[in-house]
């Protein structure tokens, strides 16, 4: 062993550490003649990525870093005919074994002996319990979701979306893509979308957990995705429910392509090193309420035609102003994502790669919720960002020793709020008064269930404020009733959603994988990494009594007026002690009540 590669072990034993989850496979076994006697240095070489290694002198090979997927193995063997061997599986974290024997012959004559080789049933080295999916087997199942493709394995259930495996929350699955975490460090789960065309193999384990896959408490799902190759691939598919469909209203387009950078005037050779591999895919839809986002709340509450409410309420539809080509909607619909994946690799020599990965994705959401349904107009609105950039340098020594250096950026940004509704806006003025005697400023909001949040707080077009408070004017009377009823289960018209967030999560991160495998049994791995978290967590659930210096500014710079008659007072206090007094008012001789809330100096 040379001096150098002892350097690069000593260095490794040293900064010893967690390892995450790894990107290749192994090849490995046993070579031998027709009488049963180990073959020495017979050449066992895997086609396409020109990787291989001799047999010792017990007839043992062991060839390691071996990308996922498919490949053919030619042995070859002074003296002895050669043999390909077909349908070879290389799986991620697995070690396939192939075993043959070779036929001794005084002169080679004709071609290669094909075997086609069968999948093995139990897997030696397999610690675990665990499952491997391929891109083959994905293109075979009629699902297009990561998390639908892994609910098929024993042990995880897909609910609503969110992947549960062994009974676990969503939140205890650890993800990683292309040996990257793409977990959120604060509330876990999945962050990262990856189309299922960019997929070249899915590990996913359910128990047994190595050292290298950290923090997993109920499982762990490790994707690796797919490189070019020196031929252009790809596909475009287009798919709609408009004709045929379960009335989603929707549309979803994909395209991928691969192939070598230089052009197809460029050598062989020089079109093998350096590759890339592109995937897009958008998908736009209007969910399964897609008939429930346009409702009329005085049209629903009648009886023989008659109106039973005691209001009239604008009717508000979700689909006013959309535009459409050629029957297809333009533009964003109530559910829509993208992503896109970009991976290019180029080879500085047989046994030196740079990778360069980037990809990420966006969703722009305006859910439906029954409870909203007549106040949709300012209910929630969602845009999530993410976005990853991996650099990875491989660096193989021999057949049995490797090593890896990643650098990954990722970032994740979370934005929910009412629709149509900024931050500032929860603080319109209706109403502002001054009571000097008891050293009291105070702002009047109109507040529907008075649980000290301002949810109906909007104004019309023409800038008049809409008077909902208490609910009192979201009621229904039956004919012969004196008594109005109030509407039970559904949000009144014009409330607002009140729970805002602005998340934003960057990590950065820097890593080395050090493998070196002595023989068929013993094995080595460490590795070093530095992990760096930026996270702002910039949430509001209820700004008027949680942002207290908030509303306190903005009471300093409002005006004085002349405040109505007190009908109820209630004093209560905030986290921080301060006393806070809300008073029911009416203003000007007027019989609509309204609360005032009061900061004391």
């Amino acid at each position: 062993m040379r001096k150098g590669t002892l350097l690069v072990l000593a260095l490794f034993l040293i900064f010893c550490g967690t390892l995450s989850a790894g990107t290749t496979g192994k090849l490995m076994g046993k070579i031998k003649d027709s009488h049963g006697k180990p073959v020495f240095k017979a050449a066992v070489i895997v086609d396409v990525l020109d990787l291989g290694a001799f047999t010792d002198e017990k007839g043992k090979y062991i060839i390691i870093n071996i990308p996922p997927g498919t490949y053919s193995v030619a042995v070859q063997a002074m003296g002895y005919g050669s043999q390909k061997h077909t349908n070879i599986k290389i799986s991620v974290d697995k070690t396939t074994t192939l075993n043959t024997a070779i036929v001794k012959k005084a002169v080679q004559i004709g071609g290669l002996t094909t075997i086609k080789a069968k999948d093995e049933l139990i897997h030696k080295g397999q610690a675990g319990s665990e499952h491997s999916i391929t891109d083959e087997t994905i293109e075979d199942i009629a699902l297009d979701t990561i998390e639908g493709v892994i609910a098929l394995q024993a042990g995880a259930t897909n609910t609503g979306g969110e992947l549960h495996i062994r009974g676990g929350r969503g939140s205890e699955v650890v993800y990683s893509v292309d040996g990257m975490s793409v977990s959120d460090p604060v509330d876990g789960g999945r962050a990262l979308t990856v189309d299922m065309d960019a997929v070249k193999d899915m590990k996913v384990m359910t128990g047994g957990f190595t050292a290298e896959y950290g923090n997993a408490m109920s499982g762990v799902v490790n994707i690796v995705t797919k490189s070019g190759s020196k031929n252009y691939a790809g596909k475009v598919e287009f798919s709609s429910n408009h004709i045929i469909g379960d009335g989603t209203n929707r549309d979803e387009m994909k395209l991928a392509i691969g192939g070598p950078v230089l052009t197809q005037f460029a050598s062989d050779s020089m079109r093998k090193r350096w590759t890339f591999f592109f995937n897009g895919a958008a998908s736009w839809s209007d969910g399964r309420y897609y008939n429930y986002y346009e409702n009329d709340s005085n049209e629903d509450y009648t009886y023989k035609g008659k109106p039973l409410l005691i209001n009239t309420f604008e009717t508000y539809n979700a689909y006013d102003g959309r535009e459409d080509i050629v029957g297809f909607d333009k533009g964003n619909r109530n559910y829509n994502s993208y992503n896109y994946n970009f991976k290019t690799k180029f080879a500085l020599n047989s046994r030196r790669n740079l990778t360069l990965a980037i990809r990420g994705d966006q969703g722009f959401y305006e859910p439906f919720n029954w409870g909203w349904r007549y106040a949709l107009q300012h209910y929630q609105e969602q845009k999530t960002s993410q976005r990853q950039v991996i650099l990875t340098y491989d660096h193989l020594f021999n057949s049995q020793m490797s090593l890896k250096v990643k650098a990954n950026y990722y970032r994740k940004t979370n934005r929910l709020k009412p629709k149509g509704i900024n931050r500032d806006d929860y603080f319109r003025q209706i109403d502002y008064y001054y009571r000097p005697e008891l050293g009291l400023h105070g702002f009047v909001s109109i507040d529907d269930n008075y649980d000290g949040v301002a949810d109906s707080l909007w104004s019309d077009e023409q800038g008049k404020y809409i008077d909902l408070l208490d609910g009192d004017q979201w009621m229904y009377q039956i004919q012969g009733s004196s008594t109005p009823r109030g509407i039970d289960g559904f949000r009144c018209p014009y409330s607002i959603y009140n729970y805002d967030v602005d998340d934003i999560t960057e990590n950065y991160q820097f890593r080395t994988d050090f493998e070196y495998q002595y023989n068929e049994i013993h094995g080595f791995k460490s590795g070093f990494e530095i992990i760096k978290h930026h996270i702002e967590k910039d949430r509001i659930t209820t700004p008027w009594l949680i942002e207290i210096d908030r509303f306190n500014t903005f009471l300093d710079n409002s005006f004085a007026s002349t405040p109505g008659t007190i009908v109820d007072t209630l004093i209560y206090y905030d986290s921080t002690g301060s006393e806070i007094i809300q008073e029911t008012v009416i203003y000007n001789n007027s019989t609509v009540d309204s609360i005032a809330y009061y900061y004391k100096n």
